[in-house]
């Protein structure tokens, strides 16, 4: 492929994985961020901060003659967890993030969107919502793709 017409399609391919995950089941799986955040949900291309990134892309030449470029993107999931005690979402939004490894590790090529994806980062933090708690969770998911580099006329 050439261009980068493919991420959209990696964005439904993700969103597509996570939503047919048996582990996962119940769970909200949106693409791109939701409103409000909530009990058990699941934001792909989402980040905790609206203004910073859901996808990231870096292109490096892969062969020496410069005809094919490696593409790594990093697709950003956004995961929260409700619970009346903090304990109780904690380990919730734990097994959100279980079950999405487990989705990406089973279909590791997103259905043949990508080479490789994988589950590389985590960053969790926890605070108090209405009358109990929420635990959320950025977790980035690492695609690997081979373009073609278009050629001028």
């Amino acid at each position: 492929m050439t261009g980068y017409q493919e991420f959209p399609e990696i964005i439904d391919a993700l969103v597509t994985t996570l939503t047919e995950a048996d582990e996962l089941s119940g769970v909200t799986v949106v693409d791109g961020p939701l409103e409000e955040p909530g009990h058990d949900s699941i934001a792909v291309g989402a980040a905790a901060d609206p203004e910073e990134p859901g996808l990231e892309i870096v292109s490096e030449t892969a062969d020496l003659a410069g005809q094919r470029d490696r593409r790594t993107a990093t697709v950003r999931l956004l995961l929260t967890a409700d619970g009346g005690e903090l304990a109780q979402a904690r380990r919730r939004l734990y097994e959100l993030v279980d079950g999405a490894d487990a989705a990406v590790r089973r279909t590791p090529d997103l259905g043949g969107a990508v080479a490789r994806a994988r589950l590389t980062e985590l960053a969790v933090w926890q605070g108090r919502h209405g009358t109990g708690f929420r635990v959320g969770a950025e977790a980035d998911v690492e695609v690997d793709t081979w373009a073609n580099r278009l050629r001028s006329a």
